[in-house]
Parts: C-alpha cells; structure tokens; sequence
C-alpha cells in the first residue's frame, strides 16, 4: 500500500488536471450553448414543477415514478457530499475569496450537465418486477450497443460501490456518525410494526450485512486501536470531559457565530469558541411546529406529519439537551457504579456532537410544519417557508463572510514546513496515549535522535521505512528514538541484541551494550487486516455479481 499509494496519486493528478477538470467544465459549457441556456430559461418552471407536487410521504407519486419534490431530495442525498462542503471551505482558504466566483461559474455550467444526465436518465428509464428504475447504467447500454456498452455499464456500476462504499466512512466522522445512526435505530424500534415486516425487516438486514462487508477493510484496524486504547481518543476522555465540552443555552441559539475559534471548557466562556450552534432556523422551526399542533384544524391536516414531527422535535430536543451544560454529564463521573459508563461515554469525545442527529431531527420538524400549515392555511405557510429560508441563510452569508475576511490562508506542502506544530497536530485526539512531544527532531528534521554512546553510520528514511545502521559503543542498553509514532503494526529486522520498543508515543530501537549491526524498521499491518481487505473486495464483487443476476432475472420475468 505504502509504495501504491505514490502511483495512484500520479495517476489522479493527471487525469484531473489534464482530462477531468477540462472535460467536465468543457461539457457543461456544450449543453449550457446546445440547450440555448436551459438554466436561465427555464429556473421559474423548474421551481414551479418542484414546490407543485410537494408532499411529505409521497403521495403525490404514482405508479410512473416518484414526485418532483421527491426526486430533487434523492438527488440532493446522493450528489452533496464532503466535497461540496467542506470543500468549499478548502477553496476559500486555499484561493481567497475569488474562490467563490469560480465556484458559482462552475456550478451554473454544471446544472446544465446535470439536466442533460436528468434528461437521458428519464428518456431511458424502465420498469422492472412493477418499478420504475432508471440511471446512467442504463442509458450507457442503450447508447453503446454490445459488449463495449456493458463493460462500461459494469465499470460504471465498480466505480460506484467503490466511491460509496470506500468513502462514506472516510468522508464522514465516525463518532458523529454514530450518534445519528443511534437516533435512527431509535426511530425503527418505535416504528417497529413497520420495521420488523418480512418486506422490510430483511432488506434493511441485507443493507447492514454489505455496508459492513464493503467496510471491513476500515472497520477492523480502527476498532482493534479503540479497544486496545492505542489513540488518546480511547483514554483520555471521560464523562467528565463531556460535561466540560458542552454548550450553554445562549450559546446554541447564536444567529451570528465567528468562522473560526477553538471549543476550549465550558468555564471559558462563549468568548474565543468556535461556533456551537443550533441556530435560529431551528428554534424557529420547532416554534412553528409547536403552533401547528396546537391548533386543532391544523393538526387534523396530516396526521403522519403531526406524528413525525412529534417524534423528531421530541428527539430533537433530547439530543440538544445531550449537547447542553444542562445534562448531568459529570454526575456520571462522579457516581462510582457508573464510572465504566463514564469511560464508555468518554469515547464521543465532544459533547457538541449530539448536535448532528439535533440538527437532522429538528429539520425534519419544521419540514413537518410547513407541510401541516400548507394543506389548511397556505399563505402561512409560504411566510413560514420564507422566514426559516432567510434564517438559514443570513447567518450562513455572515459566517462564510467572516471566514474570508479574517482567516489567513496557509499552505504545507509538507510536515517540515510547519511552524505553529502543536496548533497543527490539532487536539491530537489520535496521536498514541502516551505523552508525545512535537520537536523539531520529529517533526523538522526527521531524523532520529541516539543515546550517548550510539553511533549512527547509516540512516535512509522512506515513508513508514526506515533503514539504519549503529553501533553501541556504551557497557550500558542504549536506545535510538525514531521519528515515527508508535502504532501496533511495525516490524524490525535486524540481528539479535536489538528490540523494536516504544517510549513518549514514539518508536525506539533499543540496543544491547557493544551491539553492531543494520536495522530495518517497517509497517507492516496485521494479518487480519490484509483478511479484513479480501472480505471487503470479495463483498464489494459479490455485491455486483448478485445484482447483475437481479437484474437479469427480473428482465426474464
């Protein structure tokens, strides 16, 4: 992996650089002047078709496919991800704020490519086993005939469980991750009449089985150093530290929040943190909400959405709770039959984190009031609708207006350039649990540090390998201090005499009194690793196989 990693680089540098940039820019250009700028002519119609058929549990939709409204939120699901986020904030820091006007360029030209994919996926839809299915692995067949069209459709359908499967852990933090997925299993226990029916019980089961299997080859590494307490994330925290990390009341509903800051403790204060909020839209969404339910005639007007947005505000305001200096974290701490509770909490890291799945809980909220005021008093909801847009936005402006004007944009182009090296390691949340210091004989130089009495005559350093060659000419053990962390996975080879040890987070080779010899020192994993990483690839195979039989069996049928 280590000598893969240079070569798949390479190969991505050139092929966006070269082909990719130009070819997605250039197509966007082609159907915005073929389509006579179909974004311009036609954006009050598209808006009109979308809020038209707008309806919460889809029943709008009928047996041709799904509604407008319905279809704008699958496609919004699958194609905002990292990239459009927090790449935006890795464009403005990178290039300035003149980022920002080839981000709208490039987003006007891409909404006609995006239309074109929208209207060929529509032209070369079909139905099978009575559902309309559709996508580019279609419309590729339909215009490549033969082989070649399949082995692109198949390359396609690859590339796809590939970017999905091997990002959405990556791409996501873990630990915050859990908590919404926490929330979710919560909401399919309380619907567990629906969960827990042989159409759905058995698909969602099916679904965990190939997430898990897809990722096997992330999963297994991570958790064996959560167990094992490798990282200071796995030791370090507590209930207490959770209490610590939370967030006043004042401070979650802020409207205008600075783009930069460092959550320090809750004695702290608000002045100098990074912006823990919730935001207004929010509040105001649960308020709407609140008003709806009151209101008998309103309530009456859905009682799906009434039931949702009660179970969703009620989460909601648990999980912002969670994330408030108003939850007795600490008295977990303090409780001596719960302090393996205590440790066990302490893994969440942050207690802000809880503000992810409020955030998800409390959108669905208001989405549940707007669509209860919408059949009953229209006009309401269109002010509704309005005011939670401009409270989303304004604050959103202010923020990405703080960050260009007060954020200096820095560039590393490697770990020697850094000057600031504790504020750049960050919280160090994954640095090994033993103290580690960042000097410049790690993190300058990189070259190793040797006891009195250790001569070095030869030392090659190259990625995660390193090759040495010492003498101790001490009558005591000597050691050598190498400038990688310690992390389970290293392996040495060299004569006997020598031990591969770790001392302060950092790997050490201790030499035995007169020892002369080569040493090489290299990662090298674990064994089920490498078993972890053929599941995951054979799972990812089988996943494509499977659906290819599907597909072809219900083509027969």
């Amino acid at each position: 992996m280590q000598q893969l990693a240079p070569l798949v680089k390479s190969i991505s540098d050139f092929f966006w650089n070269n082909i990719l940039l130009f070819l997605l820019f250039g197509t966007g250009i082609w159907f915005t002047v073929r389509m006579r700028f179909i974004q311009v002519r036609r954006f009050g119609h598209g808006l009109a078709r979308l809020f038209g058929g707008f309806s919460l549990n889809g029943k709008k939709a009928d047996h041709e496919g799904m509604s407008s409204f319905q279809a704008l939120t699958t496609a919004i699901a699958a194609q905002v991800g990292t990239g459009n986020i927090a790449g935006c904030a890795v464009a403005l820091v990178s290039g300035g704020a003149g980022a920002i006007f080839w981000m709208w360029v490039s987003a006007f030209f891409g909404m006609a490519t995006i239309y074109g994919e929208a209207v060929l996926a529509q032209t070369f839809r079909t139905t099978v086993d009575g559902q309309v299915t559709g996508g580019p692995i279609y419309y590729i067949r339909a215009v490549f005939k033969g082989k070649f069209g399949k082995f692109l459709a198949g390359f396609f359908s690859i590339a796809i469980v590939f970017a999905l499967g091997f990002t959405g852990l990556l791409q996501s933090h873990l630990l915050t991750t859990e908590l919404a997925v926490f929330f979710t299993a919560a909401f399919c226990l309380l619907y567990f009449k629906k969960t827990f029916t042989r159409p759905v019980l058995p698909a969602l089961c099916k679904a965990a089985v190939a997430a898990i299997v897809w990722n096997l080859w992330f999963m297994v590494p991570l958790l064996q150093y959560m167990v094992q307490g490798v990282c200071r994330i796995s030791g370090k925290y507590d209930a207490a530290y959770l209490y610590d990390s939370s967030v006043y009341l004042g401070q979650m509903f802020l409207m205008f929040g600075q783009s930069s800051g460092v959550a320090e403790s809750i004695q702290s204060g608000i002045a100098g943190e990074m912006p823990q909020t919730l935001g207004l839209a929010l509040a105001a969404g649960a308020f709407f909400f609140l008003l709806a339910v009151l209101d008998p005639a309103v309530r009456k007007s859905s009682r799906d959405a009434a039931r949702i947005g009660s179970l969703t505000l009620g989460f909601g305001l648990l999980a912002a709770w969670c994330a408030s200096d108003l939850c007795p974290w600490y008295a977990l701490f303090r409780c001596e039959p719960l302090q393996a509770l205590s440790k066990t909490l302490g893994k969440l890291q942050f207690a802000w984190r809880f503000f992810t799945p409020a955030t998800m809980l409390l959108v669905v909220c208001a989405c549940c009031a707007v669509v209860l005021y919408r059949k009953v008093r229209p006009e309401a909801a269109k002010a509704m609708a309005a005011a939670l847009l401009a409270l989303t936005i304004i604050p959103a402006g202010y923020l990405m207006y703080d960050k260009c004007t007060t954020s200096e944009a820095v560039t590393y182009m490697s770990l020697a350039a850094v000057d600031d090296l504790p504020g750049q390691v960050g919280g160090g949340e994954y640095l090994p649990t033993e103290d580690t210091t960042t000097d410049d004989s790690v993190w300058g130089r990189l070259t190793p540090e040797a006891d009195d009495g250790v001569e070095l005559t030869e030392y090659t350093k190259n990625g995660l390998t390193i090759q040495l060659a010492a003498q101790n000419t001490g009558n005591t053990e000597a050691s050598i201090r190498l400038p990688l962390f310690y992390y389970p996975g290293y392996h040495m080879t060299a004569a006997d005499g020598a031990a591969l040890t770790h001392k302060n987070g950092y790997l050490t080779v201790t030499l035995a009194p007169g020892w002369q010899g080569s040493v090489q020192v290299r990662w090298t994993g674990m064994w089920f690793w490498r078993a972890a990483d053929c599941i995951s690839l054979l799972g990812i195979a089988a996943t494509v196989v499977l659906y290819r039989k599907s597909q072809k069996n219900a083509a027969h049928v």
